[in-house]
C-alpha cells in the first residue's frame, strides 16, 4: 500500500510513505529483460508509463475530490477532544456524511476544509446506529458532493482508493483493494479492504478508479490489529435521501468563553516553541512524542488505558531529560501534563482513571506538536475512545 500526498502538503512520516514494493513477477521481468540489452530500453517503457498512468489518475481523483473532503473533530463543551475522523459531502445542500462514533458525543463540531479553513458544523441531522453513520450540516461550507457509486459497484478485487483528511495532514491517500465483502445488519455487504487509514480518520471516502465513491472508512481494531472496512455507498445514499430537508437530530452548539481561552492558549504554544527553541530540540519534541503515540494508540485500542498512559508519561519524562532546560515553554507545558495527569484520581467524561490521565498527556502532545503532529487516534477495544470511537 502505498500513501500520496498532494504537493506542498506534509506527509505522514509515521505511515511509512514511500514507494510500492515491487512484485516478484515484477521483478523477474526486469532481470530477464536485463538480459537482452537491446531490448530492454524499450520493453520499460510500457512499465514506466503504466506507473505514471497510476499516478496521474490518483493526483487527478484527489485534485477531483479534496475539496469536499473534510477533518472532523468534535469537543465536549469545555473544549475536550472526544472524537476525530473525517468526511465529505454528499448533496447539493451541503450534507457531510461521517462516522457516527466520531461526532455521537460531540456537543461542538469542528470541521477542517482542504484550504485550512475551519467550519463549525450547525446540526446533527441524521444517525444509523446499525451502520455507524451520521450527517452534519455546515452553513458556509460549499463544495461539489462527492459521486456515490450504483448498486453492484465493489466487488472483491476492485482496486480502491481511501482518502484521510485528518487536522493538520489534509489530502492524504491510500492505495489498496477490496479483500471481501461481509453481510452486515441484514441489509447490505459491509466491505473489508486492505487500505490501512491513519487513526483518528475514520468517515474518509473509500473511491473506485473513476472517483467514485464505494463506501465510507471505518478503522475496527481486532486482536489489537486495526482492520479497514467500508460502509457502503448504497448505506450512504439511503440515509440521506431518506432525512426530510431540514431535519434535525440536535443542534450543535459553541465553545464556553473559558474553552476558547485554553484553547486559544494551547493553540499558541508550538509557534512559541519554534520562536524559542533550536531546531534539533523541535526536533525531539516531533520524533519522541510521534513515536508515543504510534504505539500509545494501539495499546488504547485494545482496551489498556494504563499501558497507554505509562506510554505517554515515560515520553514526557524523557523529552524533558533530553531537553534539559533548552526548551522552556516545552518544558513547562509537559511538567504541568506530568503533574495533573499524575494527581487525577476520577475518570470525569471518561472510561476510566487512567483513560483521563492519557487524555492529559495527549492534549499537551497535540499542542506541541501543532499541526505538524499525527492525527488525534485513541479508540478504545470496541472502537470507541472516551464516549466515541476515534480519539485520544
Amino acid at each position: 500500500m502505498t500513501k500520496h500526498a498532494r504537493p506542498g502538503r506534509p506527509k505522514l512520516k509515521s505511515r511509512g510513505v514511500g514507494p510500492r514494493p515491487v512484485s516478484a513477477g515484477y521483478a523477474v521481468s526486469l532481470i530477464e529483460i536485463s538480459m537482452r540489452p537491446s531490448s530492454f530500453f524499450f520493453a520499460c517503457i510500457p512499465l514506466l508509463a503504466t506507473a505514471a498512468a497510476a499516478q496521474d489518475s490518483l493526483n487527478d481523483i484527489l485534485d477531483e475530490t479534496s475539496p469536499s473532503v473534510v477533518s472532523v473533530r468534535a469537543y465536549n463543551p469545555n473544549g475536550n477532544v472526544v472524537g476525530q475522523g473525517s468526511g465529505f459531502i454528499v448533496s447539493k445542500d451541503g450534507l457531510i456524511v461521517t462516522t457516527l462514533h466520531v461526532v455521537e458525543p460531540g456537543a461542538v463540531i469542528e470541521l477542517k476544509t482542504a484550504d485550512g479553513r475551519i467550519i463549525h458544523a450547525s446540526h446533527l441531522v441524521a444517525r444509523d446506529e446499525e451502520w455507524d453513520l451520521a450527517l452534519l450540516r455546515a452553513d458556509g461550507f460549499e463544495a461539489d458532493p462527492l459521486r456515490l457509486a450504483g448498486e453492484g459497484a465493489a466487488e472483491a478485487g476492485t482496486a480502491v482508493f481511501a482518502i484521510e483528511s485528518p487536522f493538520g495532514f489534509n489530502n492524504v491517500a491510500s492505495e489498496g483493494e477490496i479483500i471481501a465483502l461481509h453481510p452486515h445488519a441484514g441489509r447490505k455487504d459491509l466491505l473489508q479492504i486492505s487500505n490501512r487509514i491513519t487513526p483518528g480518520s475514520s468517515g474518509g471516502p473509500v473511491l473506485n478508479a473513476r472517483g467514485e465513491v464505494l463506501g465510507v472508512a471505518q478503522s475496527v481494531p481486532n486482536a489489537g490489529q486495526a482492520v479497514t472496512y467500508a460502509i457502503p455507498s448504497a448505506v450512504v445514499a439511503g440515509l440521506r435521501d431518506s432525512t426530510p430537508r431540514g431535519a434535525s437530530v440536535r443542534e450543535l452548539g459553541e465553545f464556553t468563553a473559558e474553552a476558547r481561552r485554553v484553547r486559544d492558549a494551547l493553540a499558541n504554544v508550538r509557534p512559541e516553541i519554534e520562536r524559542q527553541c533550536g531546531s534539533q530540540a523541535v526536533g525531539l519534541i516531533d520524533s519522541v512524542i510521534t513515536d508515543a503515540i504510534s504505539s500509545g494508540v494501539d495499546i488504547y485500542n485494545t482496551g489498556n488505558h494504563l499501558g497507554c498512559y505509562r506510554i505517554y508519561e515515560g515520553a514526557g519524562y524523557k523529552l524533558l531529560f533530553l531537553l534539559d532546560d533548552r526548551c522552556e515553554a516545552a518544558s513547562s507545558l509537559l511538567g504541568k501534563a506530568i503533574r495533573e495527569a499524575s494527581a487525577t484520581v476520577m475518570p470525569g467524561n471518561y472510561d476510566s482513571v487512567p483513560a483521563a490521565q492519557a487524555w492529559i498527556m495527549r492534549i499537551a502532545f497535540d499542542s506541541l506538536l501543532g499541526d505538524r503532529g499525527p492525527p488525534s487516534a485513541l479508540g478504545r477495544s470496541d472502537d470507541t475512545p472516551p464516549g466515541t470511537e476515534d480519539s485520544l
